[in-house]
């Protein structure tokens, strides 16, 4: 028989073997400690600088990651109302090269920007009918926010902060902190209504009139699964609408028609999924908080999930960064992670934390009312893709 010489076979494997490393490195994940203690990280996002952005709840503070893992912090708080300071909820990229957020507490709250150098403004329009939630950029060149309280509103703010309210037809009640709104492939917002159970779609080019009608901009589809407790909402790399039901376990899939097309099972029990966002890879990455890990599915529903290094971290926003990797916030280990799908997965080489600027965040009168960042790598094994779960039709 035909025997390949010891040094062919030692050369042939070389590829193999290295596919395989790569692959491991892909599934691992680095760790890099915020440093104010405590600083409950939740919303992420990409910011038009290169760096990632985070929104830190308990502190007041928006956080700015570099790729190798800087962190700086920017003190980001809001008016203070009934005793209590607004504090960070959500942020975005916006359409003007900042980075926009929420801060509330109870059922007040102000919409505020960053500069990708640390230059705060806090528009002073307090919007005193429900708690803000998630805000996204929308194809309008203005940007739009969840609101819940009493009822619930989607509400725009344009760039200058100008402030307008939509009520929902359906009151939600409720919205996730993390992504419960996203803008659309076809230029629409789609929204995720928690306890309305449906998922909205919100028109901007017929406001005339919607915000004493609210059908003339905004159509609501109901999710089959009663009670799911739909969360985030993110537009996939197939042209439809992702979403993840907490409650019922599952991820859904939504076309821009309205037609809820699939609802695949989350292979962990009881995961508490709760931000989803489209990786770079072309597959869907979402947060499962309760059981801490974060889950990978392909549009075809195979899954993987990969356990975060750091016990009960509670992993709550997740985003895609511009340096190609998979980023996300633990809430309740104050850190903020990245899943290296571009060959890292190394210790970095320590970068000095640039020093913020001095002064108090300005707050402009604009408005109207109609450690070091080393970071700890845990390898991870590769498990096996869970097969396609047939979906709800």
């Amino acid at each position: 028989m035909w025997k390949i010489p010891t040094a062919a076979r030692a050369a042939l494997l070389v590829p193999v073997l290295g596919s395989w490393a790569a692959a491991g490195r892909a599934q691992s994940v680095t760790e890099f400690t915020i440093p104010t203690a405590g600083a409950r990280p939740q919303c992420m996002a990409p910011g038009a600088d290169g760096n990632v952005w985070v929104a830190e709840r308990m502190f007041a503070k928006i956080g700015r990651v570099t790729p190798s893992g800087a962190i700086t912090e920017f003190p980001a708080g809001g008016a203070t109302v009934g005793g209590l300071t607004l504090r960070e909820q959500c942020i975005t990229k916006g359409p003007d090269g900042n980075l926009w957020f929420t801060v509330t507490e109870t059922t007040n709250g102000q919409i505020g920007k960053i500069t990708p150098t640390g230059v705060v403004t806090v528009f002073p329009t307090i919007v005193t009918d429900g708690r803000l939630y998630s805000i996204t950029a929308g194809s309008d060149g203005a940007l739009w926010f969840t609101n819940a309280g009493n009822s619930s509103h989607i509400v725009r703010i344009t760039t200058d902060g100008t402030i307008t309210e939509y009520p929902t037809p359906t009151n939600a009640g409720f919205f996730n902190t993390e992504g419960s709104i996203t803008a659309g492939p076809d230029g629409n917002l789609w929204f995720a209504e928690n306890n309305a159970n449906k998922i909205g779609r919100l028109d901007p080019t017929k406001l005339a009139g919607c915000a004493m009608t609210p059908t003339i901009c905004m159509t609501e589809f109901v999710i089959p699964t009663a009670s799911s407790g739909a969360s985030a909402i993110t537009a996939g790399p197939d042209g439809a609408l992702w979403f993840t039901e907490k409650t019922a376990n599952k991820i859904g899939r939504i076309t821009t028609a309205g037609v809820v097309t699939n609802e695949f099972a989350i292979t962990t029990a009881a995961a508490g999924a709760n931000d989803i966002t489209t990786g770079p890879d072309g597959n869907l990455w979402f947060t499962e908080e309760t059981v801490n890990k974060i889950g990978k599915m392909t549009t075809g529903g195979a899954m993987t999930e990969i356990p975060v290094p750091t016990a009960s971290s509670q992993p709550e926003g997740i985003a895609k960064g511009p340096d190609g990797n998979i980023w996300f916030g633990e809430y309740g280990g104050s850190k903020i992670c990245r899943v290296n799908l571009t060959g890292g997965g190394g210790n970095p080489t320590p970068t000095p934390t640039p020093t913020p600027p001095s002064g108090t965040p300005t707050r402009t009168p604009t408005g109207t009312s109609s450690g070091a960042p080393r970071g700890h790598v845990t390898p991870l094994n590769y498990p096996t893709p869970r097969g396609a779960v047939a979906g709800r039709q």
